[in-house]
């Protein structure tokens, strides 16, 4: 029986459903039900109560999950054994990332991949989507988090993250402060404030603005998101920004108003497809794995 599917089969037990578990393990929901077939094949048993649209257990189920807990248990407990024998020997991942690591949370994956694991280190590059694109070409950083762009290339892997959507930010006086929507044609007299060119989120907001039939008039751009807030608070323009970047600074002298019809920009940690990666960037791809399974069961 394989370990990985008995690791599938406690994860499906904590989700309680399919779809949920195979996006999770970044599978599709065939195979994850193909591997559960083949568990129950190789004990003769089924392990699931299959009446009901989520992944119940049935008495077979639960016995089996309580040793499925604890040969995953072992598993990682003689990893860490065998890493701890070899502490002496450092490996380092260099992490590329766009500069939202407090706003993402990505700032908890690094504490995560540091907590007990005093042999692997972690060297931060900060640039933004179009640059990192490159040094990962160029192998000089190994994985990175970056906006996901229209053009998907095929030599990536991509590991979605975060999801975020546009928002237009404005001072509470503003005439639109009130609404909780605006459609980016009611901004196009507005003076614009953005993110600095040659960076994608400033292509995101320009191509979005000549869709809705306008060129924007761009009264500022830098690579300070607090800049921007603090501009759009003192009435000064508005500012084009991805959600969670606003919340972040919880300002209450600002209105944000959601894009319509939405436009998003999710956050994903990319690495070269085919490139053998280091120990350090495997264990920290897991604990990217530990932190988005945390955040669908609600710990």
């Amino acid at each position: 029986m394989k370990l990985e599917y008995i690791k599938e089969f406690v994860m499906l037990a904590q989700l309680g459903g399919f779809q949920e578990t195979a996006d999770a393990l970044f599978i599709s929901q065939s195979t994850l039900s193909k591997h559960v077939k083949a568990i129950e094949g190789e004990l003769g048993v089924q392990l699931l109560d299959r009446s009901s649209r989520k992944a119940s257990l049935n008495q077979h189920g639960q016995t089996f999950l309580l040793y499925a807990q604890q040969i995953s248990a072992l598993q990682e407990q003689y990893t860490q054994d065998i890493r701890n024998q070899y502490s002496n020997v450092k490996s380092t991942v260099v992490l590329g990332t766009i500069p939202v690591m407090a706003q993402y949370h990505i700032t908890d994956i690094i504490a995560m991949f540091k907590q007990n694991e005093e042999h692997l280190a972690v060297a931060i590059v900060e640039a933004d989507t179009l640059v990192l694109l490159d040094m990962l070409r160029n192998k000089e950083c190994e994985l990175a988090f970056l906006r996901k762009g229209d053009i998907v290339c095929a030599e990536f892997a991509y590991m979605d993250f975060a999801p975020d959507t546009l928002v237009a930010i404005t001072s509470q006086k503003h005439p639109l402060a009130s609404h909780s929507s605006v459609k980016l044609q009611e901004l196009q007299y507005d003076a614009l404030l953005m993110l600095e060119e040659q960076t994608l989120l400033n292509d995101l907001c320009m191509k979005a603005c000549h869709q809705a039939g306008f060129t924007p008039n761009v009264a500022f751009s830098g690579h300070r998101t607090d800049n921007i807030i603090d501009l759009a608070a003192k009435g000064l323009g508005v500012g084009l920004l991805m959600k969670k970047q606003v919340t972040f600074h919880n300002r209450n002298d600002i209105a944000m108003l959601e894009i319509i019809p939405v436009i998003h920009s999710d956050i994903c940690l990319c690495y070269l497809k085919d490139v053998r990666l280091s120990d350090a960037a495997m264990h920290f791809i897991h604990c990217v794995e530990r932190l988005k399974m945390n955040d669908r069961v609600g710990i």
